[in-house]
């Protein structure tokens, strides 16, 4: 099984036939397609220092916070950096800032993908981004048939001689009732994103959002992150909306 993150709580990506993808051509958003430059810069890559590339992504929830996946800091606080406000996952054009603090929610449950979160404190506010608005418990977005994004900054691409092609991706995925859904847990929702979609490999912390109908980034409303997964896959589930305070 693999996971996916849901706001304030849990979603977990399933595999239902997954596949190991070939080094030469190393798809992470399976199936994806390039977010425009300077959009969705709430989506924050997470490093060990300044000038490495992303190992992990999350969502700006404040100025000095950052909603992310819990194996993205295994419960502990270690030495983190974000790179705030870009669309690759290498390089230095976003605002770096360091990491003060790791938690994962303290009702966190690796077996049921429940409270799959982690919050990173920064050590100043962010300057030029503005966070991503949070979805309430009972948020209507989450409702079956709604059609929510996985925005995500993993490797489009590893070449054979070690070159790196990266950029923001982005992929739809609509909702299933309980019917079509087998659940880890009383709070979790499944969708689709299509034959021959999905995420994989070092998508760990993508945000799940439902975009505005203005077409605003400001208007946008974060639903969750991803939890994690090691191949690609058509299925997904995620959990419904709880708080974070729960």
């Amino acid at each position: 099984m693999k996971t996916v993150s849901i706001l304030a709580a849990s979603a977990f990506l399933a595999s239902g036939a997954a596949a190991a993808t070939a080094y030469g051509e190393r798809k992470l958003i399976v199936g994806g397609e390039a977010v425009p430059t300077n959009s969705k810069l709430y989506t924050v890559g997470i490093r060990e220092d300044p000038f490495d590339p992303n190992f992990c992504a999350g969502a700006l929830i404040s100025l000095t916070h950052v909603l992310t996946s819990p194996n993205c800091v295994n419960g502990t606080s270690p030495s983190l950096w974000v790179s705030v406000g870009s669309n690759y996952i290498i390089g230095v054009d976003g605002e770096m800032n360091k990491v003060v603090s790791a938690k994962t929610h303290p009702k966190f449950d690796n077996d049921y993908v429940s409270y799959a979160f982690a919050v990173l404190e920064l050590e100043l506010p962010v300057n030029k981004v503005k966070p991503v608005q949070l979805a309430d418990a009972d948020d209507p977005h989450v409702e079956v048939g709604t059609v929510v994004t996985s925005v995500g900054l993993g490797f489009t691409s590893v070449s054979s001689d070690g070159s790196v092609q990266s950029e923001l991706q982005r992929m739809d995925v609509r909702l299933w009732g309980e019917e079509e859904c087998s659940s880890r847990s009383e709070a979790t929702l499944c969708g689709s994103a299509g034959e021959g979609k999905g995420v994989c490999l070092g998508d760990s912390g993508n945000p799940l959002i439902v975009e505005s109908e203005t077409g605003k980034d400001s208007d946008d409303v974060l639903l969750g992150v991803l939890v994690g997964s090691e191949f690609a896959a058509e299925t997904l589930e995620m959990a419904k909306a709880a708080t974070m305070s729960t």
